[in-house]
C-alpha cells in the first residue's frame, strides 16, 4: 500500500515541477506571510524561528508545517504550526488534511524548507506550497526551490536563516555594512 501512495505522490510532484513557475523575490517591506517546513524533531525551535522571522520581517506572520512521518496524530504543536503525517495522505496521494491544504493553497511571500532528511511527503508539501519565493538548505530540496543555499552538516536552523538573511539583503540591493 505504501508503495502505491509513494508512486502517486512522486508522480504529482513531477507534474507540478514541470509546470512553468515564476519566482518572485519580494522586497524586505513586502514580506507579510512566511511558511516554514520543518521536521517534528525541530518543533522545539519554532518560537526561536518565529522570533527571528518577525524581527527581520516586521509585521510578518509565520506558519509552520511540521512533518512527522512516524506518528499518527494530527495535533497542533503551537498556534502557528500544524503537524502533517503520512496518514494525512490518501492511498492515491491526495492530501486529506483540510487545514494543511488551506495553508498550501494560501499565497505566501516566502517559504523555507528546513528539513534535513528527504521524504516524499516533505517534497510534496513544499512543491505544492503556493509561495512567491522558495528557499532550501539541504541538497534534497535543490530542485524544489528558487534559491538553494548549501549549508555545512553542523549548521542549525538559525544559522541557515542568518545565511539566508545575508543573501536576501544582497539580492534586494541593501547595503548593510
Amino acid at each position: 500500500m505504501n508503495r502505491i501512495k509513494v508512486f502517486f505522490l512522486q508522480r504529482a510532484i513531477y507534474q507540478q515541477l514541470n509546470k512553468l513557475r515564476n519566482a518572485d523575490l519580494p522586497s524586505i517591506d513586502k514580506v507579510h506571510k512566511i511558511v516554514v517546513l520543518i521536521e517534528e524533531n525541530q518543533s522545539t525551535k519554532i518560537e526561536a524561528l518565529a522570533a527571528f522571522l518577525s524581527h527581520k520581517f516586521k509585521g510578518s506572520e509565520s506558519s509552520f508545517l511540521i512533518l512527522d512521518t512516524k506518528k499518527n496524530n494530527n495535533a497542533e504543536i503551537s498556534k502557528n504550526g500544524v503537524v502533517v503525517s503520512k496518514q494525512d495522505f490518501a492511498l492515491f496521494g491526495k492530501l486529506k488534511h483540510e487545514k494543511v491544504q488551506q495553508l498550501l493553497d494560501q499565497k505566501c511571500d516566502l517559504s523555507f524548507d528546513l528539513t534535513f532528511n528527504a521524504t516524499v511527503y516533505g517534497h510534496y508539501l513544499f512543491t505544492f506550497l503556493e509561495a512567491a519565493f522558495k528557499v532550501g538548505f539541504a541538497s534534497h530540496s535543490e530542485k524544489h526551490t528558487d534559491l538553494y543555499l548549501r549549508m555545512p552538516d553542523e549548521a542549525d536552523e538559525l544559522k541557515c536563516m542568518t545565511v539566508f538573511w545575508d543573501y536576501f539583503l544582497r539580492l534586494n540591493g541593501v547595503n548593510y555594512e
